[in-house]
């Protein structure tokens, strides 16, 4: 392609990248998530969540794979590989009601129950 030609248009399903780096990513000067993943010592599931969150500058074209720009990797290595966003989950409060032992024991007089232990008075034994 000669400097004055138009470079064809990219399907983009996913991502975003300034014009150079699209320009980089054309001219075949870019990593895969897999090798920058590598590189960097990250999993390559921390990588992609990066992309598709946009933390990482990089696009997928549609039914391919991402594509980072080389300056984007090059951006990493200086700036640092950023945190993925967590949110923190608040426990869930369980209201736990604990009758008084009296309401208990009142409970099971009124039922006139036995314990499991009071067995061993019905046959002689002690406990």
């Amino acid at each position: 392609m000669s400097e004055g030609e138009e470079q064809p248009e990219v399907d983009v399903e996913k991502g975003e990248v300034s014009d150079g780096q699209m320009a980089e990513i054309r001219t075949g000067d870019f990593y895969t998530i897999k090798q920058v993943a590598l590189k960097l010592g990250f999993t390559v599931a921390h990588i992609t969540k990066l992309c598709q969150i946009e933390r990482i500058r990089a696009i997928k074209h549609a039914g391919s794979r991402w594509r980072i720009p080389k300056s984007e990797y090059e951006r990493l290595t200086t700036e640092k590989v950023p945190p993925l966003p967590y949110k923190k989950k608040q426990p869930e409060v369980l209201e736990i009601d604990v009758p008084a032992k009296e309401e208990t024991e009142t409970k099971k007089a009124e039922k006139g129950g036995a314990s499991p232990l009071d067995i061993f008075a019905i046959f002689g034994g002690s406990k």
